[in-house]
């Protein structure tokens, strides 16, 4: 199995599309992919996913959304990122696709490293262990979905604060959906629904995967030079 490389595991939406403008005006989302009102899809519609917000006017319009689509030997990559406003959460989807079908024992691979790599690039940032806080499965109609919640509690920052990672994986012939949820609380204010992300009772969280489709997740990468 060679090196698969994630760009999605930790968020640094610098240069996003949308947010605002001075701290106050919503700014416009200029994006290679298509805004269908709430819903994303990649430029070549490689994947969609409704976005983490539930009206247009106020929250939507000053949602910050980021993508990203890189092309190898190894693999392809698609990624979208939202910034919600009135939090500190962030929400990607990331969809991998191979050369060539992965066997079982190859995903479960694949899908291990990104949760070890999640683990180490946030204990690297903050300097303070994350641990898997519990591993489940979300259920879409027909399609299933690892669910998996990393914790992590910051003092390297001022104020402190809570981290949960809700990661989600979905393994399609030769294809890997990465959906994730960055949840950050500010320890001054209400605690974090600890016993709610436990139990996969989230349901932004929920919803996003749910609206993930990868409808071209059969189709194989073609020949590259």
């Amino acid at each position: 199995m060679k090196h698969i490389k994630f760009i999605g595991i930790l968020f640094f939406l610098t240069s996003c599309a949308g947010g605002t403008i001075g701290g106050l005006f919503p700014a416009p989302k200029i994006l290679k992919g298509k805004l269908d009102n709430l819903t994303y899809t990649s430029p070549d519609g490689i994947f969609s996913v409704n976005a983490p917000v539930k009206e247009e006017r106020g929250e939507w319009r000053y949602t910050e959304v980021r993508e990203n689509h890189e092309t190898g030997k190894e693999q392809n990559f698609w990624f979208v990122g939202f910034k919600t406003p009135y939090d500190s959460h962030y929400y990607t989807v990331e969809v991998l696709t191979f050369p060539y079908d992965q066997n079982q024992a190859d995903l479960r691979l694949i899908s291990s490293d990104v949760i070890k790599s999640t683990i180490k690039l946030t204990e690297e940032r903050w300097k303070s262990k994350a641990n898997v806080l519990t591993n489940n499965t979300i259920d879409c109609d027909t399609r299933s979905y690892t669910y998996t919640v990393l914790q992590q509690h910051v003092t390297t920052y001022d104020p402190n604060f809570d981290k949960y990672f809700l990661i989600s994986q979905l393994a399609q012939n030769n294809s890997l959906v990465i959906v994730v949820s960055e949840l950050n609380y500010d320890l001054r204010g209400k605690k974090p629904p600890i016993e709610d992300i436990k139990n996969m009772n989230i349901e932004k969280h929920n919803n996003f995967v749910c609206s993930v489709r990868v409808p071209s997740a059969e189709v194989k990468l073609k020949d590259q030079k």
